[in-house]
């Protein structure tokens, strides 16, 4: 009796090691696996393809580093990415990219803005050489110790007019570069590409009946839209007409369009003509757009 005593505590001892064994040996499998797995392993169908021009723009996928371009980022899931190209001497790219299950999304080659691309385009010699031409009609400053009031009053009488004729030298190219800004424009929002309509944007922009909006807000306001009509599609642009405002330095570009927006999700769909004005204004050396607002005729009401 004695000796079967001794043996179960012997016994319980003899299991109680062999579950510590067991136990390490889990954990040992475990970290190996772990450390099998490579740190970026994707294992989703889906994936994006992007291009840049120049080539050779980093990747960032969610802020991860995922190769230069042109290349492509695969083995995704299902859902929305936010995707920013960089490249050493231009300005950073961003879009959003939203994936279903399988899909493969492929950009149009995205040509990248040099960071000193303000400094060079610069149509503005016209009103620099308006500006240094300013002080020679008042050529007689010794006079002005005198009587400088009074020869004031003349000079700033004749500087108006002098601006006036150089501005139709001026509105050839500008106008051509606003056709092409209003052709990105509305590029931009049929490709529901919303990091390029932001760069097409000053800062602050008085949008529609919404009020001057931010680029956040801009941003959050489009990728609204972009989810209620995945697919909106812009045709037979029209009437293209460019003039200058009653503000200072701002250009309108006035165009008619026909839309059609619809939601394979939901089956819901609109369509009609749309009359813009947009209004783009220099800063820095490019035209960026201050303002807009909008006609809409509907052909069909537009499901709520």
């Amino acid at each position: 009796m004695h000796e079967v005593m001794n043996f179960r505590p012997a016994c319980g001892r003899l299991l109680l090691r062999v579950r510590v064994v067991a136990l390490l040996l889990l954990v040992t499998m475990h970290a190996a696996l772990v450390v099998a797995a490579p740190p970026g392993a994707r294992s989703g169908t889906s994936k994006i393809v992007l291009a840049t021009q120049p080539p050779g723009a980093a990747i960032f996928l969610d802020g991860q580093a995922s190769g230069k371009t042109p290349g492509e980022v695969d083995g995704l899931g299902a859902g929305r990415y936010f995707v920013r190209l960089e490249l050493d001497g231009y300005r950073p790219a961003e879009l959003v990219v939203e994936l279903s299950s399988g899909q493969s999304y492929q950009s149009p080659t995205i040509e990248l803005v040099s960071t000193s691309a303000p400094r060079r385009a610069e149509p503005a010699p016209p009103p620099v050489a308006v500006a240094v031409a300013r002080p020679a009609p008042p050529a007689p400053t010794p006079v002005r110790a005198t009587p400088a009031p009074a020869r004031a009053a003349p000079v700033a009488v004749a500087t108006p007019p002098a601006a006036a004729p150089a501005e139709p030298a001026a509105s050839g190219d500008e106008d051509e570069t606003i056709r092409r800004l209003v052709a990105a424009h509305l590029k931009a929002i049929t490709d529901g590409d919303i990091a390029t309509y932001l760069r097409l944007c000053a800062p602050k922009v008085d949008l529609y009946d919404e009020g001057v909006q931010g680029h956040d807000a801009i941003r959050k306001t489009r990728q609204k839209l972009k989810e209620r009509w995945p697919v909106y599609e812009i045709s037979n642009v029209r009437d293209l007409a460019i003039r200058a405002t009653d503000a200072p330095g701002v250009r309108r570009a006035a165009v008619t369009y026909d839309w059609n927006v619809s939601n394979p999700n939901t089956g819901k769909k609109a369509s009609g003509t749309a009359n813009d004005l947009i209004d783009f204004k220099q800063a820095g050396g490019e035209w960026l757009i201050v303002k807009t607002r909008q006609n809409v005729d509907r052909n069909k009401s537009r499901s709520q």
